[in-house]
């Protein structure tokens, strides 16, 4: 909430819920209701990591186009899985957003081992297809090892002249405005991103005027 107020009202955010029944994570005890019922997106399994990553891409066919993609955790672990996908699939193709901003993403089966050789592995940076987004990766250095250690290869999966990362001092959150520092700094690098993708969309735009396709 804190977030979406600072950007302020020229953006509009679609929530994309999960599906799958699930216990509310450790650590939000003080902003959830551990009496509410909670979801994922995927059991932490290959197929139905790739399960969800079809689906994402089924509801981005019918309700998009999106300018960018704003994801949190698994979430963001989903959103990392989609993009490998999307841009792997022949023919090569660019990422579908113009941004990505992703906090302490987790939870990446590599999408693309699995469909080409049926092997079960998290992604790495080894011979992979470079991300060309504006985006940002966040976590905070309070957050669990293994998170961190997820969000470290997620950030280098993008193109390093176009990603921002930014490690607060703060969890496994997305920081809020209580947090000022941690907060200041995250919207920082998260307008940067977004500045970005204007100037590259503006460019697109202008070249496609200069040399018409056909």
């Amino acid at each position: 909430a804190s977030l979406r107020s600072e950007l302020g009202e020229e953006h509009e955010f679609e929530f994309v819920q999960g599906t799958i029944e699930w216990p509310m994570a450790s650590g939000l005890e003080p902003i959830s209701n551990p009496n509410e019922t909670y979801y994922a997106y995927f059991e932490y399994t290959p197929e139905s990591a790739l399960a969800a990553v079809e689906a994402l891409e089924r509801y981005i066919s019918v309700e998009g186009p999106f300018d960018g993609i704003l994801a949190f955790s698994q979430g963001a672990g989903l959103a990392i899985m989609f993009l490998l996908r999307y841009c792997s699939l022949p023919p090569q193709r660019s990422p579908l957003f113009k941004c990505a901003l992703l906090f302490s993403p987790t939870g990446m089966y590599d999408p693309v081992a699995w469909i080409n050789t049926g092997t079960i592995q998290k992604v790495d940076t080894t011979d992979r297809v470079t991300l060309t987004i504006a985006s940002i990766v966040v976590w905070g250095e309070q957050d669990l090892d293994g998170v961190s250690e997820d969000s470290g290869v997620a950030a280098r999966l993008f193109d390093s002249d176009m990603v921002w990362i930014h490690v607060h001092n703060r969890g496994h959150e997305i920081p809020s405005a209580a947090s000022v520092e941690a907060f200041r700094g995250m919207m920082r690098y998260i307008r940067r991103a977004i500045t970005l993708a204007r100037v590259l969309a503006h460019s697109d735009r202008v070249a496609q005027q200069t040399h018409p396709r056909s």
